[in-house]
């Protein structure tokens, strides 16, 4: 099965993006979903969550709280990547090439989370992009909470936030704090500046980044376990890394 196959079978055709969409995806360098997972789906991932940080005692002893390739541990996180609407975003991006590098999730802690601009992956130029993401929040979003920020259009720059601020983890005159809903998905260019803001509030900010990139860079062991290959047909098993694939291991695991 071909990539394009396997994408009309998941769902999605020339009109699942407007043209408005698609332009502002290739303007500004990320995209607001709306109304992509349901308030119930997201208290299910979030508790999905929470358990699978009990079961694998990740952050013990510290803040991080760290959980990759959630697809494998609960079929909570199937919508990361059968949403019609994220793959078109993700084939705008990538240009009809790209693999799937799983779930992942990372907490904001209160007083945490001014990190410093980073681009995911290699910085390209212009229409060579090699990596998307895209950022489901289990939690509103807002302006105080920790939220995720962007520079609008850097994706176009061919250059990273160390290149040209003293000091990335600075707020950026240009930067757009994505202020979002439960049930909103944002999916961004990997080339565009990102990172979280600080956590301004005393409760924790919690999300999921769902993560693709072009091979044949892959920076994930994303082989389902034998129950997500149970559940994935052949069309959502074709959107993984094959084993040609090289692992880049080095993959920055920062806040986002």
């Amino acid at each position: 099965m071909t990539l394009a196959e396997a994408l009309i079978e998941l769902g999605v055709h020339d009109d699942t993006l407007t043209s408005a969409e698609r332009a502002s995806l290739d303007r500004d360098g990320f995209l607001y979903l709306h109304d992509v997972f349901t308030p119930e789906q997201g208290e299910r991932m979030l508790a999905e969550r929470n358990r699978l940080v009990k079961l694998e005692k990740t952050g013990d002893g510290g803040p991080l709280h760290y959980l990759e390739q959630m697809q494998n541990k609960s079929d909570a996180f199937d919508v990361c990547l059968m949403c019609p609407r994220l793959l078109s975003a993700v084939n705008q991006v990538l240009r009809g090439d790209f693999v799937w590098q799983g779930v992942h999730s990372q907490r904001n802690m209160p007083g945490g989370g001014q990190a410093a601009l980073h681009q995911d992956g290699e910085c390209t130029a212009a229409g060579q992009y090699i990596t998307c993401n895209s950022m489901w929040p289990l939690v509103d979003f807002t302006e105080t909470n920790g939220a995720t920020r962007v520079v609008p259009g850097s994706h176009l720059w061919g250059k990273g936030p160390a290149d040209v601020m003293d000091d990335p983890a600075a707020t950026h005159p240009d930067e757009k704090v994505l202020v979002a809903r439960v049930g909103t998905v944002v999916v961004f260019n990997g080339n565009t500046w990102h990172n979280s803001t600080l956590n301004q509030i005393d409760t924790e900010r919690y999300a999921l980044t769902s993560f693709w990139a072009r091979p044949p860079h892959s920076f994930f062991d994303t082989t389902p376990s034998d129950e997500a290959r149970a559940r994935f047909g052949e069309a959502a098993l074709r959107l993984m890394p094959s084993s040609s694939d090289e692992i880049n291991p080095v993959f920055p695991r920062r806040p986002a």
